[in-house]
């Protein structure tokens, strides 16, 4: 059973909470921003116009040709690095193997030792 004592503070907690209308928690709702930007005013609609269709035009052709600058690696640089990755991560893993069963060890004497002495 919750004692009254929890409830009060409860109770006074949301009490004591700010009314924000335009805040939907922690951060703000998406729907009052759409509000904000699409009913408020009219000016923030923009239909594509030339100018625009240009720029996205010429900002693919930008990506292709920071695309074709690109170099890729081989197939035994990718192989390489890939058998790197799993060497050290082997040699993590069993290191941290190793750390678990001393701590395990530990732990064990520790917990017999004090069952032969405190019994």
């Amino acid at each position: 059973m919750v004692s009254l004592n929890i409830i009060g503070c409860l109770a006074q907690l949301v009490e004591r909470r700010s009314p924000k209308p335009q805040v939907g928690g922690s951060i703000p709702s998406a729907l009052v921003i759409f509000k904000r930007r699409f009913y408020m005013t009219s000016k923030t609609v923009q239909f594509p116009t030339t100018s625009n269709v240009k720029k996205s035009a010429s900002m693919l052709g930008d990506f292709k040709s920071e695309m074709r600058k690109l170099t890729w690696p081989t197939k035994a640089e990718v192989t390489r690095g890939t058998k790197a990755v799993l060497a050290s991560l082997f040699v993590f893993g069993l290191g941290i193997y190793v750390v678990d069963l001393s701590i395990r060890g530990a732990l064990n004497l520790i917990q017999t030792a004090v069952n032969v002495l405190f019994r």
